[in-house]
Formats: C-alpha cells, structure tokens, sequence
C-alpha cells in the first residue's frame, strides 16, 4: 500500500487536489488537520463541502468531539490502524495541513524525556494570569526555533514546547530525528506565491461568513472556558472580541484573515523542515501528482 501525502498551507487547495488523485487512483482520504476532525466545528475549519465527501470516503473529518481532544498520539495510533485495515488497497492518501500529525504519522513520534514536575503548572498560571502574549515572548526568546514553526495562536502547543526546553535544555525540534518515511516515497506540498494565497485566504473568510462562521462561533461561545480547543482555534477566538462589544464585526473579519496568513506562513515553515517533499505549484496540480506514479 502506498500512502500519497498531499500537504500545504490553509487555503492553498489540497483538499479539492486530494479528492482528483482519489478518484483517478481508488483511494481513500485521511485527513491530518487538527480541527476537521471535530464534529462541533464545521464552517470554521473549512471541513470539505458535502459533494466532496460524498465522492470519496474521508477519515478523521468530523469523527471526533471537542469535548474528548485528540492528541498527536491518538491521532497518529489511530491512523496507523486505519492503514493497516486498508493496507490492501493500492493507495491512500493523505492531506492537510497540520504539521504535528503529518509528522506523527508519516515519521512517527519521537521519545521525549519525562517532564520535569511543576513545570507545566507554572506555564498555566503564566497563561490565566499574563496571557497567551506573554507565553509567545517567552518561547520566542527560550525557542526560536519552534516559534518559527508552531502554530502560536495555540497557547496547548506554546506550552508543549516551553516544558520539553525548560526541562531537557533542548528544543522540541531537536526531538524530531530523521526517520525514514513510513508508507511513501515522497511527500507533496501544495505551494502558492504569498500574494495568491492571501487572495485565496480572503476569499476563504468571505465564503466562510456567507456559510453562517458567525452563528457557529456563538454555539460554541458559551463553552469557551470548559473546552480550550474552542479559543486556541483559528476562526472562532477571533470573532469573541465583537460578542463582547469590543469590536466591529468588520475589525474581527480583518483579524482573521490577517491571522490565518500568519498561520499559513507557519505551516509553510513547518513543510520546508520535513525531508522528501516535492513543491506543487498551480496549474494542473493533481495531473502533477499522479504523473510520479505513471497514472
């Protein structure tokens, strides 16, 4: 069974991409995006359209709750028994864009030394008491190398990095080894100019206020201090601002699209580091893929 992974930045268009390689191989999709996964999030996470998932079967797209979160483990222990169920197929494939449970599955997770104890416990109270500014200067400062390439707005993934630094005097990135790739040959990264995917960011946002991201975002509201995977999520912190009438829905618009190309720019980062990766760019993104493999 060979996996075909097709990765990229939010909005560069993998997930249409995946579903034309999907119908010209027989595969079956699986996703690596974070917040897909999450049934309660649908309009903001920009989960495929109903057409799409009716052509082909996709996994981990709306399959999990918010109220029981994945981790990277999970995730990575549940794709590797799907892969093993389908490993009759001749291909599968693998698209999204986040770069923790690309790496998990495509390289496997790497052995991190236990946690100093009390450690994590003062990054919380960092975090309820100065704010998720605070904790981005201090990983900017304690590991610049990991500031570069995690999502930042995610004050779960700045703390990961600042307990694994302050305890092992390492970087978090210094634990991802180079590992042969697991079910594939190469790895393919959608890419577009920063200009285009700014368009494509913009007009994503747009789409996504149409769709109704708004009232979505005030189901979710009223749980925001139960379940943290609501304002660590890109799309709907974003938009708290104006439900406290501190903000013009036009301003919280603005910040989201602004927010997501600072996002996008750290997955780009993230790609750049991983080993056996083959740059897509438009037009004919997908006749490119399949022509690797002689279909």
């Amino acid at each position: 069974m060979e996996l075909i992974p097709i990765l990229g930045a939010t909005s560069s268009g993998k997930s249409s991409i995946a579903i034309d390689v999907a119908l010209a191989t027989g595969a079956e999709i699986i996703s690596c995006d974070s917040r897909q996964l999450y049934r309660e999030m649908c309009i903001g996470t920009a989960v495929p359209d109903a057409e799409m998932l009716l052509k082909i079967k996709h996994h981990f797209i709306q399959s999990h709750s918010i109220f029981t979160p994945l981790t990277t483990g999970d995730y990575e222990r549940e794709a590797l028994q799907l892969l093993k169920k389908n490993r009759h197929r001749d291909h599968m494939i693998l698209v999204g864009g986040t770069g923790l449970y690309a790496q998990a599955l495509l390289f496997g997770l790497d052995d991190i030394p236990d946690i100093k104890l009390g450690i994590r416990d003062v990054l919380e109270k960092t975090l309820a008491s100065e704010g998720l500014v605070k904790l981005q200067e201090l990983l900017k400062i304690e590991d610049p190398e990991m500031f570069l390439r995690i999502d930042f707005q995610n004050p779960r993934r700045i703390i990961r990095a600042l307990e694994i630094k302050r305890s092992t005097g390492r970087s978090q990135s210094s634990f991802f080894t180079k590992k042969k790739l697991r079910f594939a040959q190469r790895i393919f990264i959608i890419d577009h100019p920063q200009e285009i995917l700014q368009s494509r960011i913009d007009q994503r946002v747009d789409e996504m206020m149409s769709r109704g991201l708004l009232s979505e975002v005030r189901t979710l509201y009223g749980d925001r201090n139960r379940y943290t995977l609501i304002p660590d999520t890109l799309g709907y912190s974003d938009f708290f601002p104006y439900l406290e009438g501190r903000s013009s829905l036009e301003s919280c618009v603005a910040c989201l699209k602004k927010n997501t190309l600072k996002y996008a720019k750290r997955q780009r980062t993230w790609f750049k580091k991983m080993q056996n990766t083959v740059y897509i760019g438009a037009p004919n993104e997908s006749q490119k893929i399949l022509s690797y493999y002689n279909l």
